[in-house]
């Protein structure tokens, strides 16, 4: 695929990408506490890395890229939440079996409109 239609994101593209991050994120954000240990918050290099081309990508199974511009803004949005280091660190492995705390669901459930601004942003 050519660098500028990947780049490109459509209105179908953003409603898939929005549909399926926030429920991803979301399914590690819920739960009882988890009990890997942390090696401290990932950077916003590494969510985005991961949202792009790495294991947090494998956790959508969209088939849809999700474009840089797109990722690095979410990723920002990621890192600078009250989501818990270990949410964050377990969402960059693609961790599908961790489960966050109540303060997680509540810290991801505001991200909501940030999240959506991220991805109408990339045009």
């Amino acid at each position: 695929m050519a660098a500028g239609k990947a780049e490109r994101v459509t209105s179908r593209t953003r409603g898939i990408l929005v549909a399926l991050i926030l429920p991803a994120t979301m399914s590690l954000a819920l739960g009882a506490c988890g009990s890997s240990s942390s090696s401290g918050r990932p950077s916003t290099d590494d969510i985005s890395d991961s949202l792009q081309h790495g294991k947090a990508a494998s956790l959508f199974d969209s088939g849809t890229a999700i474009p840089a511009k797109t990722a690095d803004c979410m990723a920002k949005a990621l890192h600078d939440s009250k989501l818990s280091d270990k949410t964050l660190e377990a969402f960059v492995k693609g961790d599908k079996d961790y489960k966050g705390s109540k303060a997680d669901a509540t810290a991801l459930s505001d991200l909501g409109t940030t999240m959506s601004s991220c991805v109408t942003a990339a045009k």
